[in-house]
């Protein structure tokens, strides 16, 4: 039985030649194939290039932690969620435009009255907005303020990201992981200790990935600091006068301002009337109609009841005045 002899000893032979070759072929491609510093170049390149890139970890910047999960695409056009210091907040930079959502950002950046005015309603911030109050000016974009680095980068062999096959690179500001393959792209960044990126970044350790292409909106609806219409209904009151007043009650009138946009919850004015020695004669209170922007609309109710009866009936210096106090959220302290 020769040829089945001769049939196995050939595809031995065979098996035992494809693994030198390829043991062989490992050196010699890192040798003749791209050096660390072009294969970190491609790899920027790739990410400057994909329609849409992920990316989840943390860093520091300007004294503050931040930890983020963003999707960012060509434009710099980014969606996410943030954290500062522990304290989260979502992320929409669309059409050159930042807007925040979260009241954890006022908390960090803001005031407990900034916080409770803006609640959970996404808020346009003014140019520069995040870095103005301390941080990069869009901490989504952090990874491409690396891309312009200079490269020293020598190839450490392979690794294992998340279980994918990739490439390590690293110099002294810390390591770069690439996928394997001609077009490498970037699968994480981890910067040495020390190490300050180009937008001060440090302690940075960031996860890549590509999705397809997604659009990134602005929110359909938003506060804009600039635009009083676009927050809450805010009231004033402009005048309190006294109509037909008798034994009986009198009546008050308040005239109303709003001096912003539609209303948010159920707002609503006490008007109360005091004697000329501030005693208290009596209060009545009416529900806060809807009053369009910078328009006005008088409100009345009548004060009646005991107090305001003893006093018609027998004071002897009948005069007296009417305040108003509104309640009015989100803006009561």
């Amino acid at each position: 039985m020769p040829r089945p002899r001769a049939r196995a000893g050939l595809a031995a032979t065979a098996g035992v030649a494809a693994i030198v070759a390829a043991a062989c072929a490992s050196p010699l491609d890192r040798l003749t194939g791209p050096s660390a510093d072009q294969l970190a170049s491609l790899a920027f390149a790739s990410l400057d290039s994909a329609p849409a890139t992920h990316l989840g970890g943390s860093f520091s910047n300007a004294g503050r932690r931040f930890t983020i999960d963003c999707t960012v695409n060509r434009s710099g056009e980014a969606q996410g969620t943030v954290e500062v210091d522990g304290r989260a907040y979502r992320l929409i930079v669309s059409g050159g435009r930042t807007y925040v959502q979260g009241q954890g950002f006022w908390a960090a950046y803001g005031d407990a009255t900034v916080a409770r005015l803006y609640g959970e309603s996404w808020v346009l911030l003014d140019p520069g907005g995040v870095s103005s109050a301390g941080g990069p000016a869009s901490p989504c974009g952090v990874a491409r303020s690396l891309r312009g680095r200079r490269f020293q980068l020598k190839n450490d062999g392979d690794a294992k990201i998340g279980g994918q096959s990739a490439v390590q690179l690293s110099d002294s500001s810390g390591r770069l992981y690439l996928t394997t393959g001609k077009q490498p792209r970037l699968l994480r960044i981890q910067s040495a200790r020390g190490y300050r990126a180009p937008d001060g970044s440090s302690d940075l350790r960031l996860d890549f990935s590509y999705p397809a292409r997604v659009d990134l909106p602005p929110p359909g609806a938003f506060l804009n600091p600039a635009d009083a219409s676009t927050f809450p209904a805010h009231y004033v009151a402009e005048a309190v006068r006294t109509g037909r007043c008798d034994a009986s009650g009198c009546q008050l009138t308040a005239t109303m301002r709003n001096l912003a946009g539609p209303p948010a919850a159920r707002s609503t004015v006490t008007l109360r009337l005091r004697a000329a020695d501030n005693s208290d004669l009596g209060s009545c209170s009416v529900d806060l109609p809807p009053i369009p922007y910078q328009q006005t609309q008088d409100v009345s109710c009548t004060v009646g009841g005991a107090p305001w009866t003893s006093f018609f009936g027998s004071s002897s210096d009948r005069r007296y005045f009417a305040r108003a106090t509104i309640q009015n959220p989100p803006y009561d302290s």
